[in-house]
């Protein structure tokens, strides 16, 4: 009701845009201003982190036992993964409590994996942090929005064990996920850098108020 009164509806991705038109019956545009994503940049570290896992653990949507199943069935053990984030893990692993976007942007290019199997993201910013950084994310195929964003490449069947033959294939590959990456990357820069992001929003008011 109140989308229907406002003069402008914004999403963060057109994933989201969508829910939003289909399970409100919106008729109206939606624009899409995606939410900024840190100032990350790739280092070139030698990786010396196995898998990294950023954010939040116990959401349902999260399935941070799932990324520990993937892990397991992968023969890695938990001391393998770095947790960096708000909330402790309830495993024996790394784990570092709300790094500093400079310590964080040092844990994505020092990590070989990012473990992020969630679904139901609203744009997954973490992918896309890890992306920039060389840092190749897991991600889970009922995760609509990696789609959008061109991710689907690191993507796998949510089971422990298609995670975890996913894990082997891209580290037995491992240049052609670079190159991947290295291809998505300055499209990535463009669309979600906090400088694009506020010209959007910009060149969005007076497309409404000219």
């Amino acid at each position: 009701r109140d989308l229907e009164k406002c003069e402008v509806a914004a999403a963060i991705s057109q994933t989201v845009a969508n829910q939003i038109s289909e399970k409100l019956n919106i008729q109206r545009k939606i624009e899409i201003i995606h939410y900024p994503i840190r100032p990350v940049s790739h280092l070139n570290y030698l990786t010396g982190i196995e898998f990294l896992y950023v954010g939040r653990l116990y959401s349902q949507n999260k399935r941070f036992k799932l990324a520990i199943d993937a892990l397991k069935c992968a023969g890695f053990d938990p001391m393998d993964l770095c947790v960096a984030g708000t909330e402790k893990p309830p495993i024996d692993c790394h784990y570092i409590p709300s790094p500093e976007d400079g310590l964080l942007n040092n844990l994505y290019n020092s990590s070989r994996f990012l473990m992020s199997v969630s679904y139901a993201e609203g744009q997954s910013c973490c992918p896309l942090e890890g992306i920039l950084c060389g840092c190749v994310p897991v991600l889970a195929k009922d995760n609509d929005v990696i789609y959008e964003f061109g991710l689907e490449s690191f993507a796998a069947d949510p089971t422990p064990k298609d995670l975890a033959v996913k894990i082997h294939e891209m580290a037995n590959n491992k240049q052609k996920y670079v190159e991947i990456m290295n291809d998505l990357r300055p499209n990535l820069i463009e669309r979600f850098s906090i400088n694009n992001v506020a010209k959007r929003i910009i060149d969005i008011y007076y497309k409404y108020h000219e």
